[in-house]
Order: C-alpha cells, then structure tokens, then sequence
C-alpha cells in the first residue's frame, strides 16, 4: 500500500489487479483519499474510473458536465468518467472530503442502480449517518495499512450495499430508464474500440433487440448510432489534438482498418481525416 501525502489531502493507492480484463473483479476500491482543500478553483477531465465523493465539512460549488450543484455536509456527489469537473470553494472554512475511484466490470451498473449516475449524480446522506460511519471505517482501515489484498473488493460491496439499502426507496431499479441509463453509462465508459450492442447485451444479461428497444425508447437513438457518434466525436478530438497518425486514431476509435474510417468519416462530415486535421 502507497500512502502518498498531496497539498490538500492524503490518497491511499493500492496495486493494480494484474490479471486480464474478463478476470477483474465485478466491483472494487481502485483508489481511496481524504481531503482538505483551502479555497480553490479547480477544473479538468476526469479520466479512467467513477469517482465517489462524501462531504463532512464546508460548502462548495461543484459543477459537473455544465451543471452546478452546491455540497455541503451530508451530500454524496458522483464524477463519472470522461466528466468535465470544476470545484469552486469560497468559505472561510476548510472543505473536507473522503472520496474514492470504484473500478470493476460492474461498477457504472451498480452505481446507476443505486441512483447515480450522469443525469442525478448527487444525493444526501444527511439522514443516513450508518454511511458516514462505514466511510470513516473504511478510511481507518485504510490509513492504517493492516488489511488483506481483499479488502478493497470487501469494503467496495460493503460500501455499495449500503448505499443500495439506503436510496432504494426512492427509485425503481427494474425501470427501462433506469436501464438504458446503465447502459448508456457503459458506453460512455468503455473504450471505443471495444464496445459493442453484443458486449453490452452480454454485459447486462438481456437480447440485443432489448438493448435497442430501451435505448431508443429513452434517447431516440438505437445504442449502435450513439456508439458511433461518440467514435465520430472522439476521431475528430483525436485529429485535433494528439500526435497519434490517422491509422492509430482510425484503430482508437473501433475502426477495422483505415479505408473503412476514412469512408464513414467522409460520408459522415463531408471531409476526409486528413482534411479535417489540417484544418483543426
């Protein structure tokens, strides 16, 4: 265990899982860290895993996606991956939060079924103290160092469990909007080369005609065309702003060759890659 001391808090890192992909455990504690933050404004993308984030002290703007959302003690706010997040802390007190990256197959279904997700990512746990107790457990179990290499995927269920237990009254998890924002979640989240309507029927145990069904019932689109828009839209940040040649950018997005992306692109935005890179 790495205990790495940072200007606004302490982040307890734990070894990757070094193990393929289809072995990775359903749901686990990546990373998990307390802060206390002086006033600041901060903004970035976030990359790799959903982050969760408990406020015990202080107020704070937090703005997620364009959206502003104030925190205070008791709120629970979720930073999805790929987010654009901005923290704006103005009060004369100190913020204070634990907060921890969950990782695994399952972790952007699980999340969403307790209620968290891109479009709802925050609630209150101020008439839930049972939460507030498990995160100062599990941040002592942490700080401590004295725990098994199962416990990050022990305390990770634990904790979801909970949250489960505490917020289930409030939603209908078997709901079609409920699925097709865990699926559009799982999109969003997996790389582009990669996913696929198979994956994601396999992913949530339903037929391929069932993924389109809720999909496109919910966004107006099926899963295939908004899995191609986010390819289109990644391609033409990629030939914006990377070093990457157009056979790599062609091979991030989840292209088959570069002919193949060279025809959708131009058919898509009327331009060809190459084009579109000198301009941009």
């Amino acid at each position: 265990m790495q205990k790495n001391k940072l200007s606004n808090g302490i982040v307890f890192g734990f070894p990757d899982f070094q193990i393929v992909e289809d072995m990775l455990p359903e749901l686990f504690i990546r990373v998990w860290g307390v802060s206390e933050a002086e006033i600041f404004t901060y903004k970035k993308r976030r990359q790799g895993n959903p982050a969760l984030h408990f406020v015990t002290a202080g107020e704070s703007v937090v703005e997620i996606d364009g959206r502003s959302y104030h925190t205070s003690p008791g709120t629970l706010f979720l930073l999805p991956a790929q987010s654009i997040v901005t923290y704006q802390h103005k009060a004369e007190d100190e913020w204070k939060y634990s907060w921890c990256w969950l990782a695994g197959r399952s972790a952007v279904r699980i999340l969403t079924e307790i209620g968290l997700d891109r479009t709802n990512p925050v609630l209150s746990f101020q008439n839930h103290p049972a939460i507030l107790e498990m995160v100062n457990a599990i941040t002592k179990k942490f700080s401590s160092g004295n725990y098994t290499s199962l416990y990050p995927i022990r305390a990770a269920w634990e904790l979801v469990d909970l949250l489960l237990e505490c917020y289930q009254g409030g939603r209908n998890k078997h709901s079609m909007s409920t699925q097709a924002m865990a699926i559009r979640n799982y999109i969003e989240s997996y790389p582009m080369q990669n996913v696929s309507v198979e994956l994601i029927a396999r992913e949530f145990r339903i037929s391929r005609v069932s993924v389109y069904r809720i999909f496109k019932k919910a966004y107006g689109q099926n899963p295939k065309q908004y899995i191609d828009q986010l390819r289109f839209e990644k391609a033409c940040q990629l030939l914006s702003n990377s070093q990457f040649n157009i056979n790599e950018i062609a091979q991030l997005c989840g292209f088959g060759s570069i002919y193949s992306f060279s025809t959708a692109f131009r058919k898509r935005l009327g331009i060809a890659p190459s084009e579109w890179h000198k301009k941009h």
